[in-house]
């Protein structure tokens, strides 16, 4: 009872914290800008879709999918020392197509202080954790050349590890920086795992590479057009895939309920199998203001102007930025999309690219 009422008391110091404006953390400069990109491999193919913010650690807490996750974290962040009142937290959703028709879909926690880039913890719909006791350190908040940093603890409370880094370069607003995790496996020899990975100022990370394989793996590339997948099926239902989530608009695409979280901005689509089954989220950037599905998208709009067109495996089709808000439903029928803007306007894009296309019988400008 005392555990449960002194966590209580936490969270509401946090959230109370993040109402309270400050100056950004040093090493937040190094996280990404707000927004929604693809993840491609050495042969530029989409294996991933990913989408971010970055908030408070008052609001991360308060919305994690799994309370104990909250608890997890709070108690890492002491055992790392990291003001609770000044760090923020990156929340980055991924969404992996699992080549048989469905998706791995997860929530990672990246922390950033005036010290550090820490891994913090992660989250899958299969249920899967990790999380470090203490926080593993990614990229030190001014990196030099040369500069070394080590650190040790457990992962999930039981495994212990180790991780060295060194930054490798450092010039402009840019560094690359090399990390050795070793984790020790029970019943098993350890396993050890190098990283390259380059970071830029408000990008992120861009790139890893894999010591061992060579493998590459790069975020923001461009978004290549292919044919949509055969959407996933099951049965619909209306309500929330998660504790917390305050559903506003809804909609539905052949099997997947959709909807927008009025309380972070995210958008959540998931089956009933009885009960919901969260299959995919993204964090579209700002507030979601309009939402409609059809064609195989699910096409929202929101408070930044933007408009963005996903499949039904939550992978990332298209964006593109509007004069103004879109509000209200968006319609998508005959390969348009029909997107109401605040000012009472329309504007017709076209549903495999999101370009601007003339309205039915409007005739298309130039020669």
């Amino acid at each position: 009872m005392l555990a449960t009422a002194a966590f209580i008391m936490a969270v509401a110091s946090l959230l109370a914290a993040a109402g309270r404006p400050a100056e950004p953390p040093a090493a937040a400069r190094w996280l990404a800008t707000p927004g929604t990109r693809v993840i491609v491999d050495d042969t530029g193919a989409v294996i991933a879709t990913v989408s971010s913010t970055v908030v408070p650690l008052g609001g991360a807490v308060h919305g994690v999918p799994v309370p104990e996750l909250a608890t997890t974290l709070l108690t890492a962040l002491a055992a790392s020392g990291i003001d609770p009142e000044t760090a923020v937290v990156e929340r980055s959703f991924t969404v992996i197509p699992t080549g048989d028709g469905g998706v791995s879909a997860g929530l990672a926690l990246t922390v950033a202080d005036e010290q550090a880039v820490w891994e913090a913890l992660s989250w899958d719909t299969q249920g899967g954790v990790l999380a470090y006791l203490p926080l593993r350190e990614q990229l030190p908040a001014n990196p030099a050349r040369t500069r070394t940093w080590s650190g040790s603890g457990l992962t999930n409370g039981i495994s212990p590890f180790r991780i060295t880094g060194e930054v490798d370069r450092a010039e402009g607003d840019c560094a690359t920086v090399t990390t050795r995790t070793e984790q020790e496996v029970p019943g098993g020899p350890p396993l050890v795992t190098g990283l390259r990975t380059r970071w830029c100022i408000g990008r992120g990370q861009l790139n890893a590479v894999d010591l061992d394989s060579g493998s590459t793996v790069s975020v923001g590339a461009d978004i290549p057009a292919g044919p949509l997948p055969t959407p996933p099926t099951g049965g619909v239902s209306t309500s929330a895939p998660l504790p917390g989530v305050e559903l506003g608009a809804v909609t539905a695409l052949a099997g997947l309920t959709v909807g927008a979280d009025r309380a972070t901005g995210d958008l959540l689509a998931w089956t009933a199998a009885p009960d919901p089954v969260l299959r995919w989220w993204h964090h579209p950037g700002g507030v979601i203001t309009a939402l409609g599905a059809g064609d195989g998208l699910i096409v929202v709009g929101t408070s930044q102007r933007a408009v963005h067109a996903f499949d039904a495996l939550g992978q990332l089709r298209w964006t593109t930025g509007q004069p103004d808000v879109a509000v209200g439903r968006i319609t998508i029928a005959g390969g348009r999309v029909t997107v109401p803007l605040a000012t009472g306007a329309t504007v017709t894009l076209a549903a495999s690219s999101g370009a601007a296309a003339p309205r039915p019988g409007v005739a298309p400008s130039g020669g």
